[in-house]
């Protein structure tokens, strides 16, 4: 029979076991990328403002890139990838405060023509795209972060006239590069859609988020032009500066959309504070990288997007890619951007598929931007 000095050590030990259960770090995981994925806190979940498009969808999706995707999510579910599994190297892949590298790229996806054919949405011109994005990570050295896609159509639903984005996830589709796990956030806008793909083994997803919307609607009767924004937090460095990735596809400045502060208080600016806020952030502590098609206002940013440079804080303390002419089929309008506050861009490259200017319908250039923080 235990005395009372048992019981009191018995108690005691239970209590200790328990604690370190419910102390533990719930981030551990097996190396494999095979591992279950953990599963996201409750203010992760899509906002009223996404779920409610009949057809918007927001997907959260990692794995290897050897091992294709082709699931389409359901829009009231976001999974996330299970990024315990870090290279033995991750520490040199370095912070948050240094060098990042961004492509840009709209790759078309326009299910309506069918000579020239659109991008996204033909196999073989698919192919063609990929392989650009694979050849522009092997010139830069595989020193790619994130990758924004825009425009990701790729066919009709069954009924003829719903179209259907990202069946084709880029994060499936990369060669097998040394030291990178990559990883997917997706969404779609009925005739748009929106990918954004980052180094798994080097950033983190944080909650909440991510969230996506159209500048002017996401509906049949909408010029969809749409968004994604989702923050990211740097593994190897968790301390320092997050990064808030913007995939956008502005609508051309015309007289219903100027890029204005009321163009952007619909959805734009909400989902930007929700993600700040919730992080104890302002623009002025955190990267804010917006990458994309961005038309009319991305060739004269500095005078047509002056609301973004508020918004952002940018001020002196930001960048923009260079003037290259990306649109369309060798023309000279310089309409694909990447724009980032408390960042300098070094260098600015464009890239184009195999086969020349003309192979896609209003084909677009690829943009690779190296940017550096400003301290």
């Amino acid at each position: 029979m235990l005395n009372k000095y048992s019981k009191l050590l018995i108690l005691l030990l239970s209590s200790v076991a328990i604690t370190a259960c419910i102390g533990g770090n719930t981030d551990s995981g097996s190396s494999s990328s095979t591992a279950a994925a953990p599963t996201l806190a409750s203010n992760t979940a899509i906002p009223p403002a996404v779920s409610s498009q009949a057809k918007d969808e927001a997907l959260v999706k990692g794995g290897d890139s050897t091992s294709a995707t082709t699931t389409l999510a359901d829009s009231t579910n976001i999974n996330s990838s299970d990024n315990s599994s870090i290279t033995a190297d991750a520490a040199s892949l370095g912070s948050t405060d240094n060098l990042i590298g961004v492509i840009s790229y709209n790759v078309k996806g326009y299910i309506n023509h069918q000579n020239p054919p659109g991008g996204w949405n033909d196999t073989t011109n698919r192919g063609k795209l990929i392989g650009a994005i694979n050849a522009q990570i092997k010139t830069q050295n595989n020193k790619i972060d994130f990758i924004g896609l825009v425009q990701t159509n790729e066919k009709f639903a069954p009924d003829g006239k719903t179209p259907i984005s990202n069946i084709t996830h880029l994060d499936g589709q990369l060669a097998p590069v040394a030291g990178i796990r990559w990883a997917g956030v997706y969404s779609s806008c009925y005739y748009d859609g929106n990918q954004i793909v980052y180094n798994s083994n080097k950033w983190r997803l944080m909650a909440p988020g991510p969230f996506s919307n159209g500048f002017k609607g996401c509906g049949p009767t909408a010029d969809n032009r749409p968004y994604l924004m989702a923050l990211f937090q740097n593994i190897a460095s968790p301390n320092d500066k997050k990064v808030l990735f913007i995939s956008v596809h502005f609508p051309h400045r015309d007289g219903n959309w100027s890029g204005s502060a009321t163009d952007l208080n619909r959805t734009f600016n909400g989902d930007l504070n929700r993600i700040l806020t919730a992080n104890n952030l302002n623009a002025a502590n955190v990267r804010i990288i917006m990458a994309g098609d961005m038309n009319e206002i991305g060739q004269n940013f500095y005078s047509l997007g002056s609301t973004f440079i508020s918004l952002f804080k940018g001020s002196n303390k930001s960048g923009l890619s260079s003037n290259i002419p990306t649109c369309c089929n060798g023309g000279g309008d310089q309409f694909d951007k990447v724009y980032a506050n408390n960042s300098n861009v070094e260098q600015t490259f464009s890239f184009d598929i195999v086969g020349g200017s003309n192979e896609i319908f209003e084909q677009h250039k690829g943009v690779y931007a190296l940017l550096n923080p400003i301290q």
